[in-house]
C-alpha cells in the first residue's frame, strides 16, 4: 500500500469509528482488514469463480482469509497478485512463498518448451482478464480490466531467487459492503488467444492469482440491530 493510501485508510479508519458509534458499535469492533481471494491455476480453465464469504465453499489455501458470516466488510481497495506455492513430497506450502504483482522471470522461471508460451508469458493473461464480483444479484464489478493492478519495481535483482515486492493495492474510486451471509462472488475471466500449458507451474509448485480486497471489518455486525443503519449513512456519505 502506498504512503498516501496509507494515510487515507487511517483517516478512514478513524471516521468510520465516529459514525459506527452512533449507532452502538464499538469502535474496537471496526477493523482495518484484508481479504485474501486465490484461484488455483489450472491449464485447463480459463474462468474461476470464488465465494468471498466463508460460508460460501471450501478453502482453497490455508492462508486465504475469507470475509466471516457474522462480519460486514467495507472494500475500498484491490489488487491482485501471483503466487508459486512450493511443492514439497506432494505437500504445497503457499506460506512459503511472496505475493508479486507482475511475472517475474526469476520466480516463474519455466521454459517455454514445446508450448508457444513460457511461464512467465502464460501468466500474463491473469494480468489480461475481466473481473466481476456480484453479491446476491447487485453487479459491484463488471468485467474489471486487470491490467490495471499490474506493478513491476522500478529496480529489479535478476539475480534474486524471489524478489521483494511492497503489497500493491489500488483506489478503483469505488467502495462498497459486502455482508459475510450473503453471496458475494467474484470471477476471473481469463482472456482467450492464449496459451495455458505453462500458467499452473512446474512439477515442484502450483501458481494462484490472489485477488486481495483492502477495507475495514465491522466484526460481530450481525449482533447490532442497527448495523443496516450504519452501513446506509457510510454509503450515503461516499456517495456525495
Amino acid at each position: 500500500m502506498s504512503e498516501n493510501n496509507a494515510l487515507v485508510q487511517r483517516s478512514m479508519l478513524k471516521q468510520h469509528r465516529v459514525w459506527g458509534q452512533r449507532y452502538g458499535i464499538n469502535a474496537a469492533d471496526i477493523r482495518p482488514q484484508t481479504l485474501k481471494i486465490f484461484f488455483k491455476l489450472d491449464p485447463n480453465k480459463d474462468s474461476y469463480s470464488v465465494d468471498l464469504s466463508q460460508n460460501g465453499g471450501a478453502q482453497i489455501s490455508p492462508i486465504e482469509y475469507r470475509l466471516k458470516d457474522s462480519s460486514l466488510f467495507f472494500a475500498n481497495l484491490f489488487g491482485l497478485a501471483l503466487l508459486k506455492a512450493p511443492i514439497v513430497a506432494s505437500v504445497e506450502y503457499p506460506a512459503g512463498a511472496p505475493f508479486v504483482f507482475y511475472p517475474d522471470k526469476t520466480i516463474f522461471g519455466d521454459a517455454a518448451g514445446t508450448a508457444p508460451l513460457s511461464e512467465a508469458q502464460s501468466l500474463e493473461m491473469v494480468y489480461h482478464s475481466g473481473l466481476t464480483l456480484k453479491t446476491d444479484q447487485t453487479i459491484r464489478l463488471d468485467e474489471l480490466t486487470t491490467e490495471i493492478f499490474r506493478s513491476a519495481p522500478d529496480t529489479q535483482s535478476g539475480a534474486a531467487a524471489h524478489p521483494s515486492q511492497a503489497l500493491e493495492l489500488r483506489d478503483l474510486s469505488s467502495s462498497f459492503f459486502l455482508w459475510g451471509d450473503r453471496k458475494n462472488v467474484v470471477t476471473l475471466q481469463l482472456p482467450g488467444g492464449g496459451n495455458r500449458v505453462n500458467i499452473q507451474g512446474g512439477a515442484d509448485s502450483q501458481n494462484y492469482a490472489v485477488l486481495l480486497v483492502g477495507g475495514f471489518e465491522v466484526v460481530n455486525a450481525a449482533n447490532s440491530s442497527r448495523v443496516k443503519e450504519f452501513a446506509r449513512e457510510v454509503e450515503g456519505r461516499m456517495a456525495r
